[in-house]
């Protein structure tokens, strides 16, 4: 299960299974596993990912969720489910 969900979010991330992985490992998504149509795990790779792209490490992003300075629990809340995910569909393909 573990595989199939990391796949599943990495794809909806448009990330690699393997960074889904390493972020699972560094506690940023979460003790455990959700399920794959949980829009709260992709909405949170997508804000790591661009918290790293401005400069900020996935291991400081880890130790301020350890040290509780930081959360991400705000990405779970059914407001966000509004926001649509990505999609290979595009405009001119609609």
């Amino acid at each position: 299960m573990a595989e199939s969900w990391n796949r599943e979010v990495a794809e909806k991330a448009g990330v690699d299974p393997e960074y889904v992985g390493r972020l699972l490992e560094l506690g940023l998504l979460g003790s455990t596993h959700r399920e794959a149509t949980d829009g709260g795990a992709v909405r949170r790779v997508r804000m790591i990912v661009s918290l790293e792209g401005a400069g900020i490490a996935l291991t400081d992003m880890a130790a301020a969720v350890t040290d509780g300075v930081l959360s991400f629990a705000f990405l779970d809340l059914p407001v966000f489910d509004r926001f649509s995910g990505g999609t290979a569909t595009t405009f001119r393909g609609l």
